[in-house]
């Protein structure tokens, strides 16, 4: 296993195997050579940072490999305690893959290891010094690949002075949109303005969203979206953007293909994208269902949506395991527009049936995000739209766990 520090300004990481597993050696005080953080040092930090590398909140697999402790303190040259400093620890999994895009392994990703941690400091140098002596790193090694490729550590520490604290303060900097914790891809019709939008409103800081947009034909069945000669380019864009996960905003198809055909056209696309999980909005609605533990749900669809549509829209919920009560639309019927908030909030209160445990808004064409807040005061139960179903679904992938209010109570269910 390697191991490797960047510092700045010069300061002792002294990093070892736990002196319960290893005897405790005493090296020379030499202080650490400054250096640039790498390799790879994560463009997306997890939300999960403990000091804990081999377990996710929330998971119940731990990461692959041999699980071993490092215990460390951060010294001066005179062995003293280090104020102020801040350990970064980032690392590849047991098969030697770090989770970046610019690592050109081919080995795969754990989705069960966390990969970076962020020690937390103290001014007085105490806390960091406690924490990393007593405490427990793990990290993984995988010994069959160690000399093909050996799992490498890396940890970077920095010293805050309060110079640089007093600077930070006097300036305020602006959200950029960069998607520090997330990036989603949507793959939403080359008409449709509401996927990315409705999106981008829920997503919190440090989430971005990516659009690609697809042909789509409208005198033909909603199953054309899915058209290899179409979606798969749109689809293989987001190779090289590398999301944590793309959302296929598109309803429709889900419905007339078939609940059985969900499964085809995700591995299909997820072929495209290489490897980058792919969210059908259909099923993410059955996910959230599920979560919700609804079993009796209304379905409300747009004014554009055919009766035969409506229909098929039913018999998935129903081939789903669910118990359809009512698969109707938003009255009166049109062509594709904009559909206002209050427009939505006053039919859907208006025709939700009572016996419902829950309502489904579907199709991700018709904006409905902005009367969910007031909807779910109105009817007391949970109210799921197409675009809010995906976008939960794709930050449960990129396992992003943040608090978004106003928009629904499945965003309590992580």
């Amino acid at each position: 296993m390697n191991c490797c520090a960047s510092v700045s300004p010069p300061v002792l990481l002294r990093v070892g195997p736990s002196r319960r597993a290893v005897g405790w050696s005493q090296p020379p005080l030499v202080p650490t050579t400054p250096t640039t953080p790498g390799p790879f040092y994560p463009m997306i930090r997890p939300m999960d940072r403990d000091s804990d590398l081999t377990r996710l909140k929330g998971h119940r697999k731990r990461a692959q490999g041999q699980v071993i402790d490092l215990v460390g303190r951060v010294l001066n040259a005179r062995g003293e305690p280090v104020t102020g400093a801040r350990i970064e620890f980032w690392q590849s999994n047991a098969l030697g893959r770090y989770d970046h895009p610019s690592d050109p392994s081919p080995a795969p990703l754990d989705p069960d290891f966390q990969g970076y941690a962020d020690q937390p400091r103290d001014r007085r140098g105490q806390e960091v010094r406690e924490t990393l002596s007593a405490g427990v790193r793990r990290i993984e090694m995988d010994r069959r690949r160690f000399l093909a490729r050996s799992t490498l550590v890396v940890a970077a520490v920095s010293r805050e002075l309060q110079l640089s604290a007093r600077a930070s303060q006097s300036r305020q900097w602006q959200p950029d949109g960069a998607g520090v914790l997330a990036r989603i891809g949507v793959l939403t019709p080359d008409f449709d303005p509401v996927p990315e939008s409705e999106m981008s409103a829920m997503a919190p800081k440090g989430v971005s969203i990516h659009g690609s947009r697809v042909f789509r034909d409208r005198s033909q069945t909603p199953a054309a979206f899915t058209d290899p000669r179409h979606i798969d380019a749109a689809a293989e864009r987001f190779a090289d953007l590398r999301p944590h996960a793309v959302v296929l905003a598109y309803s429709g198809s889900s419905y007339v293909l078939g609940a059985d055909a969900d499964a085809a056209t995700q591995a299909r696309l997820q072929e495209r994208t290489r490897g980058i999980p792919v969210v059908l909005t259909s099923q993410a609605g059955t996910d959230a269902l599920h979560a919700l533990g609804a079993k009796r749900v209304a379905l409300i669809h747009p004014p554009w949506f055919s009766q035969e549509v409506i229909d098929q829209g039913k018999a998935y919920f129903a081939a789903r395991g669910f118990q359809v009560v009512r698969s109707t639309r938003v009255l009166p019927v049109r062509s594709f527009t904009e559909v206002g908030p209050a427009e939505v909030f006053e039919w859907v209160r208006e025709n939700a049936p009572r016996e419902a445990d829950a309502v489904v808004i579907g199709g991700n064409g018709m904006r409905a995000i902005g009367a969910i807040r007031e909807l779910e005061v109105a009817l007391r139960r949970p109210v799921l739209t197409a675009n809010q179903v995906s976008f939960w679904a794709a930050l449960r992938i990129a396992k992003v766990r943040v608090d978004i209010s106003n928009y629904g109570r499945i965003f309590d269910r992580s």
